[in-house]
C-alpha cells in the first residue's frame, strides 16, 4: 500500500464510504437527501487493487454513520479477502461514518491473536478538541507531507521570480500535524476518552485554508483549518510509519476510495434494473 513516497509492505487496505446514487424513476426507498434524490449505498474497497470487496443496498435517508451498516460492510469485506490477505490490515473512513460502535468493533478486531489490523478514522471537532488545540505550544505542531513526501508548502505573494528558489521568505508552510491524546486523556479536565479504547490515539492536521473554504468561528480565530483522526498506531512503533507526518498521510490517502467510487458509477453502480429493493439488492450482490 502507497503512502506518501513510501510502500506499506504486507498490509491490505480497506476503505469504507458512502455514496448518493440518483434515481430519476421511481424506486422502492429512493427518497430524498442531502445530495438530491435516490439511494445511500455503502462500499468497501481494496484499497491495494481499487477492487469493491463488499456492498450494502441502502434507503435514500439512510444515515452516513449508521453503527449497524458500518459493522457489517468491513466485516463483508475481510470475508471477500483470500484467507491469506486477512492477516494483516488496514481498515479506513471518514468522519462522516466514525462512530463508537465502529471504532470499538476495529478494536476488537485488531486485538486477535495472530491478526494485525490498524485503523484510521475521521474524528469530529468538538469542544473538548478545541480545547486541546488551545493547549498546543506552537513547536509540537510538525510539518505535514505531500503525495511525494515533501514539505507541503506554497509560494507567499511576494516570492521571488525563481520557482526553484530556496529563500524562506518565498514560501509557507502549508498544513502541520500533531497529537491530541496526552492532552484528552490526562490534561485539565482529562478524561475526555473516557469509554474509548485505550490504544485509540487522537490527531489534528490544520492547513491553510482554500479560497472560499468556510471556517468555523473557532477556526476564523487563527486561519487555520482543522482536521481530526483517530487510529490505533502503535505509540512504541519505529520507523518511519511512526512520524506523525506519515500517520497523516496514511489517513488522508482515503480520499482514493472518491476514485473508485467514480469508477463504479461508470460501470453501473445505481443504474439499478427494478423498481424492487430486493431485487436491485440482489443485483448489486451479484458478481
Amino acid at each position: 500500500m502507497r503512502i506518501a513516497d513510501k510502500v506499506l509492505q504486507g498490509v491490505t487496505c480497506i476503505r469504507l464510504d458512502a455514496t448518493v446514487t440518483p434515481a430519476h424513476s421511481d424506486k422502492e426507498l429512493a427518497e430524498p437527501n442531502f445530495k438530491g434524490f435516490g439511494h445511500h449505498p455503502l462500499l468497501g474497497y481494496c484499497d491495494n487493487t481499487d477492487e469493491p470487496l463488499a456492498g450494502m443496498m441502502r434507503r435514500g435517508s439512510a444515515g452516513s454513520n449508521t453503527t449497524a451498516d458500518h459493522l457489517q460492510v468491513p466485516g463483508d469485506a475481510i470475508a471477500a479477502l483470500p484467507p491469506k490477505f486477512r492477516r494483516r490490515l488496514m481498515v479506513t473512513a471518514d468522519g462522516a461514518g466514525a462512530s463508537h460502535g465502529l471504532i470499538t468493533r476495529l478494536d476488537q478486531l485488531a486485538s486477535r491473536p495472530g491478526h494485525q489490523l490498524t485503523y484510521s478514522v475521521g474524528w469530529e471537532l468538538g469542544a473538548r478538541d478545541r480545547a486541546a488545540i488551545r493547549l498546543i505550544p506552537a513547536e509540537a505542531w510538525q510539518i505535514a507531507i505531500d503525495q511525494r513526501g515533501e514539505v507541503r508548502e506554497r509560494r507567499t505573494a511576494a516570492a521571488c521570480a525563481g520557482r526553484s528558489c530556496g529563500h524562506a521568505r518565498c514560501w509557507v508552510e502549508e498544513a502541520h500535524v500533531t497529537e491530541l491524546t496526552v492532552l484528552l486523556r490526562e490534561g485539565p479536565g482529562g478524561g475526555e476518552l473516557d469509554g474509548w479504547p485505550e490504544s485509540m490515539r487522537v490527531f489534528a492536521r490544520r492547513e491553510r485554508p482554500h479560497p472560499g473554504a468556510q471556517l468555523s468561528l473557532f477556526e476564523t480565530r487563527d486561519g487555520w483549518r482543522y482536521f481530526l483522526w483517530v487510529s490505533n498506531v502503535p505509540a512504541g512503533l519505529r520507523g518511519w510509519r511512526a512520524q506523525l507526518s506519515y500517520i497523516d498521510a496514511a489517513h488522508r490517502v482515503h480520499a482514493r476510495v472518491e476514485d473508485c467510487i467514480r469508477t463504479g458509477k461508470d460501470c453501473g453502480i445505481g443504474r439499478f434494473p427494478s423498481h424492487d429493493f430486493a431485487m436491485n439488492s440482489a443485483c448489486w450482490a451479484s458478481p
